[in-house]
């Protein structure tokens, strides 16, 4: 929603002479042409950013070690690639980059690695010799803050803005750019991105630059190098492969352990109901509590100081079935059944892909 920053924009709108246009350091890259021509000066670092949005890939930032930051938009069209109204798509763009994805030679600096080890998979792009600022922010500051994006940014460099250009056209702010990251990560709805993604792309790969030197200067401080380098790093790359390669699951398996579970769950409340002498929500700890402790009179009562119900927790109510109260032990049962139906085997026959 563009409201959400009208009152922090003002401050930072400038009338760009054509001095300052020549010294845009922020661009973006139109066609094939200028894609390949910009790949050519990338020789020792590759900063990078796939930007995904509700399983959409919206754009592509990317840096060497100069200034520059460049930034592809994509767009969802099927067309043939570069067409004339200059659309670019993403399985075909980011093939453009596959030898700087696969060269050993080139640092490549990202966040959350693992997921765009991923994404690229299916286009037949690995990723060789990676540093990930989410794993470098995790070994140096591990508790001190949420490891995501925005808090990283938010924590490590707002306090000092001299990483951050001023030489282009700015509609937002860093808090701005900081609030849109926190919004988009807790996925709230209607934000409009659309209207910011060359700014946000940008201000991500422009971050991405101080943290990589700030938090590599933590860990080496720490001497936790070896932790980064031995342990936590290479299972980037292992648990991507395992949740690439997935779990296989056995569809009619599940189907009939449900019934199973169900008919189970179905016996005990039967039998739950004939103990308490009425049925009532077995899931309801209101009720339960009322049953167990109010009707049938069970000792060792307590109360919920936010709710002011009984507490029907599983302790509780394990500690009465070891004194021997039938109900309790059925309950607990009922609630193993129901569990592993809901939790899983009618939820993970939905989560499949194609291949089960």
């Amino acid at each position: 929603e563009c409201s959400l920053f009208e009152n922090n924009t003002q401050k930072d709108v400038k009338i760009l002479s054509k001095n300052d246009l020549a010294k845009q350091t922020h661009i973006e890259l139109k066609t094939k042409e200028e894609i390949e021509e910009k790949i050519k000066i990338i020789k020792d670092k590759f900063y990078f950013n796939i930007f995904e949005y509700e399983k959409n890939i919206l754009s592509f930032a990317f840096a060497g070690v100069d200034e520059y930051i460049y930034f592809i938009k994509f767009t969802k069209s099927s067309g043939d690639l570069f067409a004339k109204n200059d659309a670019l798509e993403f399985d075909k763009t980011i093939n453009l980059f596959k030898n700087i994805f696969e060269n050993k030679g080139i640092l490549k600096i990202g966040f959350d690695v693992k997921r765009q080890i991923k994404i690229l998979f299916n286009l037949n792009i690995s990723i060789e010799n990676f540093e990930d600022i989410e794993v470098l922010n995790y070994i140096a500051n591990n508790g001190l803050f949420e490891n995501n994006l925005h808090s990283i940014i938010e924590n490590e460099l707002k306090n000092n803005t001299s990483w951050y250009s001023t030489q282009e056209y700015k509609k937002l702010t860093i808090e701005n750019k900081i609030e849109l990251l926190k919004n988009i990560f807790k996925d709230l709805k209607n934000i409009d991105i659309q209207n910011n993604l060359f700014e946000l792309s940008c201000f991500i790969i422009e971050a991405f630059k101080p943290l990589y030197s700030k938090l590599q200067e933590k860990i080496s401080a720490e001497n936790l190098n070896s932790v980064y380098e031995e342990i936590e790093k290479p299972m980037t790359k292992i648990l991507a492969n395992m949740e690439i390669a997935g779990i296989k699951i056995d569809i009619k398996k599940m189907k009939e352990l449900s019934k199973e579970f169900e008919s189970h769950s179905k016996e005990l409340m039967k039998q739950i109901y004939a103990i308490a002498g009425e049925e009532f929500n077995i899931a309801s700890p209101k009720q339960l509590g009322y049953i167990l402790f109010e009707k049938l009179g069970y000792g060792g009562a307590k109360k919920s100081k936010k709710t002011s119900n009984y507490s029907t927790k599983v302790e509780i109510l394990e500690d009465l079935a070891n004194q021997g109260y039938e109900i309790c032990q059925k309950i607990l049962m009922w609630r193993h059944y129901t569990k592993l139906k809901n939790t899983y085997t009618d939820t993970l026959p939905q989560m499949v892909d194609k291949n089960n």
